[in-house]
């Protein structure tokens, strides 16, 4: 099995770890770092040295454009703050990718879109990617 990642917030402190852990993981074949601050991002990818990593820059309150850089990935993990959950969420359904957070509080219509959209939706992983929760 081939899997490929894209996390938003993936040069933050939460956001860094995940991807450390993810590219731990045969399996898992591609981590895109997303990443509004992309110099921090590239200093990430530069880092860890792994061709397996790719950067991109995004603002995820663009939605669309973030979507498009999400389309082809396999799922979408987001390590941002709560707030951004409802945007985060936008984004996977447009993309069509399943999804997974450390940190939200999905309501029912946050539930309705992901099972409009045709995908899975896991939230509230735990800020020390499953271990707090």
């Amino acid at each position: 099995m081939s899997v490929r990642i894209f996390t938003l917030g993936g040069a933050g402190v939460v956001g860094s770890e995940c991807v450390r852990a993810l590219l731990a993981h045969d399996d898992v074949s591609a981590v895109t770092i997303g990443d509004l601050d992309a110099t921090k991002a590239h200093a990430l990818a530069d880092g860890l040295g792994d061709p397996r990593v790719a950067v991109a820059e995004v603002d995820v309150a663009d939605t669309g454009a973030t979507a498009a850089l999400v389309t082809g990935h396999d799922v979408l993990l987001s390590t941002l703050f709560w707030s951004s959950f409802g945007d985060a969420l936008a984004v996977a359904c447009r993309a069509g990718v399943d999804y997974a957070d450390v940190l939200s509080h999905p309501t029912a219509a946050h539930r309705r879109m992901a099972r409009d959209a045709g995908i899975t939706a896991v939230s509230g992983l735990g800020a020390s990617p499953g271990i707090g929760n």
